[in-house]
């Protein structure tokens, strides 16, 4: 999660989970269980692109 934060230009992933709930009303772990996205270390994806879209 510090990873994306960062790719994110957040600096600190407290800020990015509060900026994230006020956008989407959920946490992204939350979110991740809501949606059923798997997160892969390795490869830096999800099932879906939602983390590319860093503009919430």
């Amino acid at each position: 999660m510090n990873e994306i934060c960062r790719e994110c230009g957040f600096a600190s992933t407290s800020w990015f989970v509060t900026r994230f709930k006020e956008a989407f009303g959920e946490t992204p772990k939350q979110y991740q269980k809501s949606k059923n996205l798997y997160f892969s270390p390795k490869t830096h994806t999800t099932k879906s692109n939602f983390f590319l879209q860093c503009s919430f």
